[in-house]
């Protein structure tokens, strides 16, 4: 305010800057010119910003032009400035679990590739497990009801028994990552138990279990449950005992770690679809070491997992079979497409508790049914 008393007598239009020629004329090119590049950089159009009316600030043509050239040329300079700082600064940092974005040269690959369709907030996002049932909530139990003799209150025990029975079978980190079948045998009744831990003994590493699920060694999860999905049904075999007919799908989704090139869901989100039957003597009829959960016929299959892992009874991502050469066998004529890096022709299909366990087998070995 104290400048603007001291010069009220002097006009700004015959201030000796703004009344040279050449000065005005070199200013306003300049102004112009720096609005143009301006536009395309920051605001991704090329088309100068429009000139304010005169009456806005009262002054001449030549003050005008002048005094706009001035104040445009601060106000890029400070912008150009504003705009190095934040580069300089980075990025905000990606959530926590997010596909990290390459910020490296263009020479160099990111870890992981960003994709619209993986999330590995959301792993199970754009794969029909997005909906399932969390772990053990998707052990869904029907209501007991009496059965050929068997009261609603025994049907009822024989579900909850058989219920823990997969849940240390298929979601317990005992067996699925220590590969320690303890809690599992302890579920079952203590005379099914010597048979079951010989055959997990001489089995477990080596081939197929349908009956039990097992993570591949140096392959976790991300930190998202399980998912699960099927049903559950009580009936009765020839001699009148109950049987409790299990039909579960299972979609475990792992950690890509260091793996490059994983962008979709079906790398890193394996299938397992099992049924099995069991049967359940309770009550004082029988003795005490026959009361209790039976294993018996399964049949199982899995997908979109590493070929190279599940011969050896092992769930590991589809992503493994590839991660030496990170090659895609679609390039190549000779590769074999079997090889667990393409996905199947539909494969939703496979997530289904519906689907049919008599499957082509998409991996090497002959197919394997507990």
């Amino acid at each position: 305010m104290s400048d603007a008393a001291d010069h009220s007598d002097e006009s700004i239009d015959t201030h000796p800057d703004l009344i040279d020629p050449e000065w005005n004329e070199r200013a306003e090119r300049a102004a112009r010119t720096s609005v143009k590049k301006a536009g395309r950089h920051i605001l991704g159009r090329s088309q100068p910003r429009p000139r304010r009316s005169r009456w806005l600030l009262g002054l001449g043509n030549r003050g005008l032009s002048a005094l706009l050239g001035l104040l445009i040329a601060v106000l890029l300079f400070a912008l150009v400035n504003q705009i190095d700082d934040d580069q300089t600064e980075g990025a905000n940092p990606a959530p926590a679990g997010a596909v990290p974005i390459a910020s490296t040269p263009p020479t160099t690959t990111a870890t992981v590739q960003t994709s619209g369709r993986l999330d590995l907030n959301q792993p199970y996002a754009d794969t029909p497990a997005a909906g399932w049932h969390d772990g053990a909530a998707g052990f869904q139990l029907p209501a007991p009801v009496r059965t050929d003799g068997w009261s609603a209150s025994t049907v009822g025990a024989a579900e909850a028994a058989v219920r823990q029975t997969l849940i240390d079978a298929h979601l317990d980190p005992q067996l699925l990552v220590d590969h320690d079948p303890a809690t599992y045998l302890a579920s079952l009744a203590p005379n099914a138990r010597p048979a079951e831990r010989n055959r997990l003994s001489s089995l477990l590493g080596k081939q197929v279990l349908g009956e039990v699920s097992l993570l591949a060694p140096g392959f976790p999860l991300l930190p998202a449950p399980v998912k699960v999905d099927g049903s559950m049904s009580v009936t009765t075999d020839a001699t009148g005992e109950l049987l409790i007919h299990t039909n579960y799908v299972f979609a475990f989704a792992f950690a890509p770690g260091s793996a490059r090139d994983v962008s979709q869901p079906w790398q890193i989100v394996a299938v397992q679809h099992v049924t099995e039957d069991f049967m359940v003597p309770l009550g004082t009829r029988y003795h005490s070491g026959d009361r209790g959960v039976w294993p018996g016929h399964t049949e199982s299959y899995s997908d979109q997992i590493s070929c190279t892992e599940i011969d050896q009874g092992y769930l590991a991502p589809a992503y493994h079979d590839g991660a030496d050469d990170n090659a895609d066998p679609s390039a190549d004529p000779s590769a074999d497409p079997s090889a667990g890096l393409d996905p199947p022709q539909d494969p939703n299909a496979f997530y289904a508790p519906s689907h049919s366990l008599t499957i082509a087998n998409s991996c090497p070995a002959p197919p394997r049914h507990a």
